[in-house]
């Protein structure tokens, strides 16, 4: 499912533009959201993520560390380490944010977490315009095809992109990313 303008709604998801939020809403996720930017700035990194309890309590941060390895991503490691403090793998009524939209692998583990809320900045489309290799199918996509036990998510797509689109830009060639003008 793709989102259409003025937002997708499902039985296992609704999908929002960051536009489409009320004042309140948007200064209580550009708040979180920024938890996940400064995290990817302090570790020089353009891929961060931060997830948060239904109360707002901080329960992790994850920093994709780069070369080591192909399945690290920001939002792994977050729900690794969400799933740690929660002592459980479900994460339900948690909510969470990252600098970019999330891959299919990473799609599919928030599905299997039972995570409420995702919000990210910079979308798919504007990574690969960026050189980053991605896979077409969105996050939607994923969690269109959840279990119905998964429950339904809540996506927020394009918050504070003139925060993380920069993070992408100015990350140097070669672990991530590829010279466009090279393709």
């Amino acid at each position: 499912m793709q989102a259409e303008a003025g937002g997708a709604s499902s039985e296992k998801l609704r999908f929002r533009d960051a536009s489409e939020l009320s004042d309140a809403e948007r200064l209580k996720h550009e708040a979180f959201l920024r938890v996940a930017i400064d995290a990817a700035k302090q570790e020089g990194r353009p891929f961060g993520a931060a997830i948060f309890d239904s109360s707002g309590k901080l329960l992790s941060i994850g920093i994709n560390p780069g070369a080591n390895s192909h399945a690290h991503h920001s939002e792994i490691v977050a729900i690794q380490a969400a799933a740690a403090a929660k002592g459980r793998r479900e994460l339900y009524g948690c909510k969470l944010y990252v600098t970019a939209a999330p891959c299919p692998m990473c799609a599919a583990a928030i599905v299997w977490s039972c995570i409420d809320t995702v919000v990210w900045g910079t979308s798919i489309a504007k990574l690969v315009e960026m050189g980053y290799g991605q896979f077409s199918i969105s996050c939607q996509d994923i969690a269109e095809a959840a279990p119905p036990w998964a429950g339904k998510i809540d996506m927020i797509e394009g918050l504070l992109t003139d925060e993380t689109d920069p993070l992408f830009e100015l990350a140097p060639l070669g672990t991530w990313r590829r010279d466009p003008a090279a393709a």
